[in-house]
């Protein structure tokens, strides 16, 4: 079977940084402040020049006048930190020295926790969820209710719910464009050859969810997937220790009828779609990103399930000097 790859165009809503740093987020924007981080002006619309910020105490950030925190501050959790560059920033040796690949470790990790979900089952997964993840599925149940879809939806801004509209139209309508045709030949001899598609029955999809709500991620996912005429699509996001997951993101699959959103994560919870559990469904493909350890769950599951590609964190670093616009 196939199902569409994501080819993903600039369209409105990106992804927020995990990152914990403190200096910037992202301003108010096209999906509830899930745009491009920009901290080019102050709340009066001034530009502000950050080669003339004084040092901080920390030696890899520079204080950012209260202007510009007064619009773009959201959550601390949301900040990344933007250094002053010099040859011998930390930050930036940091980035110059650090290896490519996943660590030996993570993948030992990983395969212990896959082959005990495949031994055990539930038994399993819910133990790694509580010790891993600090989520007990005994208490907030393995997947969103019904009433979670719908307390959602009160709380977004009828902004927020415009965005998703806006984005998602235009989803569809790139990917439509991309659903392939099949053909069939007939020969003299009566032999017949055929090409044909078809959607993956079972496609489950990892949406990053706990520090920060990718919703792009999720939309971006899940519509190529319903173009491609998949029957049964499954969300997987880290819930938070009430179990509760944001509702942003449970708005955007409410909004595409997606409803059947596991409160799992991790290696485990992929795990727990590629091999099948009694309260998990097996899956014919995994997609989406997410960390060290769900990717390589993605890598080592490879040929068990289909996977799109190794999809990790996201990194931008933005290098100008005194001429830059």
């Amino acid at each position: 079977g196939i199902s569409i790859s994501r080819e993903t165009a600039n369209i409105a809503g990106r992804d927020f940084n995990d990152s914990t740093d403190k200096i910037h987020s992202a301003p108010a924007g096209a999906v509830d402040g899930f745009a491009e981080p920009e901290i080019s002006m102050c709340a009066d619309r001034h530009p502000v020049d950050f080669t003339q910020a004084q040092p901080s105490e920390s030696p890899l950030s520079v204080s950012v006048p209260e202007c510009a925190l007064t619009e773009i501050r959201m959550e601390d959790k949301h900040m990344v930190t933007i250094s002053k560059f010099s040859p011998d920033n930390k930050r930036y040796q940091n980035l110059l020295a650090r290896g490519g690949g996943i660590p030996a470790s993570v993948e030992t990790t990983v395969r212990g926790i896959m082959a005990d979900v495949r031994a055990r089952g539930d038994a399993a997964l819910y133990a790694y969820m509580k010790e891993l993840d600090q989520v007990d599925i005994s208490k907030i149940g393995l997947f969103v209710s019904e009433e979670e879809f719908a307390e959602a939806g009160k709380k977004v801004s009828p902004e927020f719910k415009e965005a998703i509209k806006r984005s998602c139209d235009n989803l569809f309508k790139f990917h439509k464009r991309q659903l392939p045709t099949g053909f069939c030949e007939t020969y003299p001899d009566g032999s017949v050859l055929e090409r044909r598609y078809t959607p993956v029955s079972r496609i489950a999809v990892t949406v990053p969810g706990n520090m920060a709500p990718l919703v792009s991620s999720l939309y971006m996912n899940l519509v190529p997937a319903i173009v491609a005429g998949d029957p049964e699509i499954y969300i997987l996001t880290k819930p938070k220790s009430d179990g509760s997951i944001d509702p942003h993101l449970l708005y955007a699959a409410d909004y595409l009828n997606v409803k059947n959103y596991y409160k799992l994560s991790g290696s485990q919870g992929i795990a727990a779609v590629a091999y099948g559990t009694k309260t998990v469904k097996k899956v014919d493909a995994v997609v989406g990103p997410g960390n060290y350890y769900t990717q390589t769950a993605k890598k080592l599951l490879y040929g068990k399930v289909k996977i799109d590609f190794l999809a990790g964190p996201s990194e931008i670093a933005i290098l100008a000097d005194e001429g830059a616009d």
